[in-house]
């Protein structure tokens, strides 16, 4: 498809039309449906269409075949022009929470695929940079996994145990940065998913009404099967092999999970389980679809 754009005609993205099609609540296989009529309906206009044009021949094909969904489109429709509008609306930022080996990381690739987001940050990206420029000596426990941090540093609440205190210990020198990033993300307009472990469930929210937070929870069962897997399917060179000291390692990472849902459910964070990678994504696309509806509404 071709798109007319201030005068001049450009390949129209339809990633972001897939996206839009997803996010209404289509399946990939239906989603790839409606572009093809869309497109061969187009195919006898090749000088090229407005995107207003799209939209409108889109919701006629939806209107036929998946009437239910074309509500949802318009609506998304609806949010893209606002937020490009003078003032506008923020975009989406996605927050996907959960501790190691929770699936949060697969899942984020289906999940950038729906918001058609344009940035992808993740923690463990953020920790690497500091790796490489803070000394070794002076932050031991950025040098080690999250579950590990304990060994190296411990903060918060004498309470809490070793393996929380070292998560907060390394969430402490992330999460400020983090949060700039984030405010940054809000500011430059770019829809973005954030991933990771090194965030307290409950403070992205507050940074907009468009900060989506979700915690990924497998139940105990899935997680520690998940975390042994990482070795062999992740192919994850700085993960053990030794089963007793993956044993130990999940004891810990079990640990954080659960913090980090408690600290959800206080803060009213939605709580996904994760059982079938498919329900999950769908579960937190209905959750973006809520909020830019409540956001329109406000």
């Amino acid at each position: 498809m071709k798109l007319w754009y201030q005068g001049n005609l450009l390949p129209y993205p339809t990633a972001t039309l897939r996206a839009r099609l997803r996010l209404s609540g289509l399946s990939r296989a239906d989603a790839e449906a409606v572009i093809a009529r869309v497109s061969e309906y187009r195919g006898a206009h090749q000088d090229g269409s407005t995107e207003s044009e799209i939209h409108q021949r889109v919701l006629e094909v939806m209107n036929d075949s998946h009437s239910d969904a074309s509500g949802r489109f318009a609506t998304l429709v609806e949010y893209e022009e606002k937020r490009y509008a003078a003032d506008g609306l923020d975009p989406i930022i996605l927050v996907i929470e959960g501790a190691s080996a929770t699936g949060k990381s697969m899942l984020s690739l289906d999940l950038i695929e729906i918001l058609a987001a344009t940035r992808l940050v993740t923690t463990d990206t953020v920790r690497q940079v500091f790796r490489g420029v803070v000394e070794r000596d002076k932050h031991p426990e950025l040098f080690c996994h999250t579950y590990q941090a304990h060994k190296y540093r411990q903060e918060g609440p004498a309470n809490l145990s070793k393996y929380v205190r070292g998560y907060l210990a390394q969430t402490d020198i992330i999460t400020p940065y983090l949060e700039t990033t984030m405010r940054r993300l809000l500011t430059e307009g770019a829809v973005s998913v954030v991933e990771g472990v090194h965030i307290i469930p409950g403070e992205p929210s507050k940074i907009g009404p468009t900060v989506v937070e979700v915690v990924i929870n497998p139940d105990r069962e899935t997680h520690e099967t998940m975390f042994y897997s990482k070795a062999d399917t992740g192919r994850l060179r700085t993960v053990s092999a030794d089963r007793k000291t993956r044993l130990d390692e999940f004891t810990a990472a079990r640990e954080i999970q659960e913090y980090m849902v408690d600290k959800a459910q206080e803060s009213g964070v939605e709580v996904v389980p994760l059982t079938d990678y498919d329900d999950a994504s769908q579960r937190v696309a209905s959750l973006v679809m809520s909020t830019i509806e409540k956001v329109l509404r406000e």
